[in-house]
């Protein structure tokens, strides 16, 4: 897999996880009939994707200190991490 491959299977599972999570969250909170609906969607919004960047981070890290040529650069790192921003 080449580097360009990987970067779009990483945006394409950030915005899909995004998707997924703001469903699942909706449909808990509505079960449960909570009240700070605000909180409830600022949660959903930073907390799985952060997750999923955060271990993406970790082992690129890993594989950087491994010399793999897989491992992506710090730019385009930084410019996903511009995207979810």
């Amino acid at each position: 897999m080449n580097k360009g491959a990987m970067l779009s299977a990483i945006i394409f599972l950030y915005v899909l996880s995004g998707s997924v999570g703001g469903f699942v969250s909706a449909r808990l909170y509505k079960v449960c009939d909570a009240t700070a609906w605000k909180l409830n969607a600022v949660a959903t919004a930073v907390a799985l994707p952060a997750f999923l960047t955060g271990m993406f981070i970790i082992l690129n890290i890993f594989l950087g200190i491994a010399g793999a040529a897989t491992s992506v650069s710090i730019f385009t790192i930084i410019g996903v991490f511009l995207l979810w921003t």
